[in-house]
């Protein structure tokens, strides 16, 4: 970060049990592509939402957390630079805030 800058240093508001918005690009749930991985079958298209390459698009084996899984993953997007990174991250802690403070009045009513 440079001298001056406005932006705050990166912080995780809540836990990973959620993303601030889905993992999967497009319609479907899990979108699937005519990359193929080392399985030779047609990889998955996800968003990376954890700290080091939030709002990354990437290719996966779509045997991921199988026995099965051939660990094939391919960036789509370039790594972002820091301010477009802690900017996503900022705006990632958000969204998961208004979520959770949401929740939270919604159970508060009931």
């Amino acid at each position: 970060m440079s001298k001056g800058s406005s932006i705050a240093p990166y912080r995780i508001v809540g836990s990973y049990e959620e993303p601030p918005v889905p993992y999967h690009d497009g319609n479907a749930p899990l979108e699937v592509t005519p990359t193929l991985c080392k399985c030779k079958l047609k990889c998955i298209k996800l968003i990376s939402w954890n700290v080091d390459y939030p709002g990354r698009r990437y290719y996966r084996c779509r045997n991921v957390g199988m026995a099965q899984d051939c660990n094939h993953l391919e960036w789509i997007d370039p790594q972002y630079n820091d301010f477009l990174r802690t900017l996503l991250l900022d705006l990632a802690n958000a969204v998961r805030k208004l979520k959770r403070d949401f929740a939270e009045e919604r159970q508060a009513s009931i």
